[in-house]
This record gives C-alpha cells, sequence and structure tokens, in this order.
C-alpha cells in the first residue's frame, strides 16, 4: 500500500511539473516570437523621423481603441516619444493588457501600427 502511495504521488508531481512547463514555454514563446504589440525604445529611436510621427500617429489613434487603455492620453503617447522611462510604462501597461490571455481583439490595431511603421522606411 505505501508503494502504490508513493508511486501515486510520484506520478502526479510528474504530471504537475510537466503541466507548469507547458506553461512556461507558452509565455516564453508568445513574448519572444511575437506577436509585438508596441516598439521597445531602441526600435523606436532607430527608425526615420517620418516613421515616428506615422506611428506615434497610429497609436494615438489605437490606443483609445482598447478600452483598457483609455487612461493613455494623447499626451502620454507624444511624452512617451521622448522619454525612455515614459515609453517603457507605456509599453507595460499595453503589454499587460495586449498579452493577457483575454487579450482584446482591438489590441490588433496596435500590432498593425507596428508593422506599418516599420513598412514606412521600406518605401524608401
Amino acid at each position: 500500500m505505501k508503494k502504490f502511495i508513493c508511486l501515486m504521488m510520484i506520478l502526479n508531481l510528474s504530471v504537475f511539473a510537466q503541466a507548469n512547463s507547458q506553461i512556461a514555454k507558452e509565455e516564453v514563446a508568445e513574448t519572444e516570437d511575437g506577436p509585438f504589440y508596441v516598439m521597445d525604445y531602441d526600435e523606436f529611436k532607430n527608425i526615420t523621423k517620418e516613421q515616428k510621427a506615422y506611428y506615434l500617429g497610429k497609436l494615438i489613434v489605437e490606443i483609445p481603441k482598447v478600452s483598457e487603455l483609455k487612461d493613455i492620453s494623447k499626451d502620454d503617447i507624444l511624452a512617451a516619444g521622448k522619454s525612455l522611462q515614459k515609453w517603457s510604462d507605456m509599453s507595460q501597461k499595453i503589454g499587460k493588457v495586449c498579452y493577457s490571455k483575454s487579450a482584446p481583439a482591438s489590441c490588433q490595431g496596435l500590432r498593425k501600427a507596428r508593422n506599418d511603421a516599420f513598412h514606412q522606411g521600406e518605401k524608401r
């Protein structure tokens, strides 16, 4: 009987460890391989002035469409374009909402805005 209980405990721990490992892999894959909803500050700083203007304009339009992000104002977005700390704060808020399990479909507009801004540089 003791062997059976030990075997069951080992089996349960094994299943639990495997499940946690799978969840962790999915979370890492989701953020490392995308989708990406907002540029990181280095990416933003390395695009052209025209791309920056385009991207900030798109953020001003798209962020209010995500109801959970309505507290990010136009002024906050423009200020973030000039400050690493403010950009990081904004990016973190967006990440919390858009990477959550119940991410709104409206986050896709942010993803598209990021991609479109990069493609603006390809037209040259």
